[in-house]
């Protein structure tokens, strides 16, 4: 029998039921070895130690850009795993293609190929503690994703104001495009790539450039780049005096050269 204490397991007093709940992690409890025969006994501790399940990750969608338009994208799920888990050492992440699969702990999946005919599935994972073995379950949606169609933007001209800026209206060039899509513009392909320097909104520009347009979408993985050129104009010199003075003549009618 089972016991809390020494005492009551030298006494044979207030056994533990078969379904016992642990009152903490670690605890200690005490075994009675009783030899019937003879009457003689003996006691000795063990610790109850329960294992916290480990929390899942933030995973539920991993889409990948169909970005060679060949209409299908190789999901590297060994790899994507090993990323997951970088920092972990204790951790594991094991992919497989059903429920019943994963809770047999069944065949692995290294790779999956998922084509236009085919462009989502739902994965099923074991998120594992490697020391205790402890595991949770977790699901994960494969996307194939498509580059956004979206109109290219057109080469501007603008007229600058007399000290030679012009101003470039970023905002009204992206309106009435679904809310989806998010757009950074930059002066260099550079700072494209490396997404830092963004122009910000309605930029004053003081000489021709280039402008990059870097264009994602809140529902794909894909990211669409463009570029436009821009060139300005120097402010019109006009002869116009500020004031004129007009004579009228008796016909109340006065000409303007």
């Amino acid at each position: 029998t089972y016991h809390l204490s020494e005492a009551e397991a030298l006494s044979g007093d207030n056994p533990l039921p078969d379904n016992y709940p642990n009152q903490s992690s670690p605890q200690v409890v005490y075994a009675r070895l009783l030899h019937t025969p003879s009457g003689t006994l003996d006691t000795e501790p063990f610790e109850l130690l329960v294992n916290p399940i480990p929390e899942l990750p933030l995973l539920s969608v991993w889409g990948q850009c169909d970005e060679d338009l060949s209409g299908s994208e190789l999901f590297e799920l060994t790899a994507f795993a090993q990323e997951l888990v970088a920092d972990r050492d204790d951790r594991a992440i094991l992919f497989y293609a059903s429920p019943v699969d994963r809770a047999a702990d069944g065949e692995n999946l290294a790779q999956v190929l998922l084509t236009q005919e085919s462009s989502q599935r739902t994965l099923y994972y074991r998120f594992v503690n490697t020391v205790t073995g402890t595991y949770a379950f977790g699901e994960l949606e494969l996307r194939l994703d498509y580059i956004p169609e979206l109109e290219p933007f057109p080469d501007l001209v603008l007229c600058t104001d007399p000290s030679g800026m012009a101003l470039l209206d970023t905002k009204s060039m992206i309106e009435g495009v679904p809310n989806e899509f998010t757009f950074r513009f930059y002066k260099t392909a550079e700072d494209l790539q490396n997404e830092e320097n963004t122009l910000g909104e309605n930029p004053v520009l003081d000489e021709n450039t280039t402008v990059y347009v870097r264009i994602t979408s809140s529902s794909s993985s894909c990211i669409y780049a463009d570029d436009f050129d821009v060139e300005l104009l120097p402010a019109l010199e006009t002869s116009l005096q500020g004031s004129y003075v007009l004579c009228r003549y008796e016909d109340a009618v006065a000409a303007v050269q």
